[in-house]
């Protein structure tokens, strides 16, 4: 499963902060079918107590990311918080839409600033606001009324013809690239469909030995015919 969502981190690198000195586990979210909130931990890597704020905005999908005019149908809470130094803790995040056949897809900000007396919390403690950084992650949400459907043809090819994404990996054997004539070592590929979208995997290594799909923890291997 990390494989997967690692690759989603990947195709969103350039969203992401790595100065920041707080740790917000995996960086691309998924709220399952069957759930209607999830949580994560916020870690503090520092010796200075982080206030922590959160900002969301759904957006057209986890690939292009263009913010939609919708107003966001989940909460985080709380909202706000006081991450002691080298502390943890954890906040929820609610989906209070509807349930429906519509997977939706949001960008959570945490936004982390240094505090300047992490003992005396009150509304006139100043923050530096030169600490400041936001840290960009994706947060999906499968549809109430889900349908993960999908076509292969045994040799490679996927195609998602559900209303819902798809992490893939595909294992084979491939040749050191440059090289003519060079020895089929094992390898690897990972892709992410969105509904409707499709990947030939025999296209993308010399041997193609089949592929794993995951549904949120549920795994499923097909071998090439």
């Amino acid at each position: 499963m990390n494989i997967a969502r690692g690759f989603i981190a990947c195709l969103l690198s350039g969203l992401y902060v790595n100065a920041s000195a707080i740790n917000v586990g995996v960086l691309t979210t998924e709220i399952q079918d069957d759930q209607f909130f999830v949580a994560k931990e916020i870690k503090n890597q520092e010796s200075v107590a982080k206030f922590v704020t959160t900002k969301v905005i759904e957006v057209d999908n986890p690939k292009s990311m263009a913010p939609l005019s919708t107003p966001a149908q989940v909460l985080v809470s709380p909202a706000t918080l006081l991450v002691g130094p080298n502390k943890s803790a954890n906040v929820k995040v609610y989906y209070q839409g509807e349930a429906d056949d519509k997977e939706r897809y949001y960008q959570l900000f945490f936004i982390e600033q240094n505090m300047s007396k992490a003992s005396h919390l009150t509304e006139s403690t100043s923050i530096d606001a030169q600490q400041k950084i936001s840290i960009g992650t994706v947060l999906v949400v499968r549809p109430r009324k889900i349908n993960f459907k999908y076509e292969v043809n045994g040799k490679g090819l996927l195609k998602n013809t559900g209303n819902t994404f798809i992490q893939a990996l595909a294992i084979g054997k491939c040749s050191e690239e440059g090289k003519k004539n060079a020895i089929l070592a094992s390898c690897s590929r990972d892709d992410f469909l969105l509904p409707g979208e499709s990947v030939d995997f025999s296209k993308k290594m010399d041997v193609f030995e089949g592929y794993g799909l995951w549904r949120g923890m549920k795994y499923k291997y097909i071998a090439a015919e």
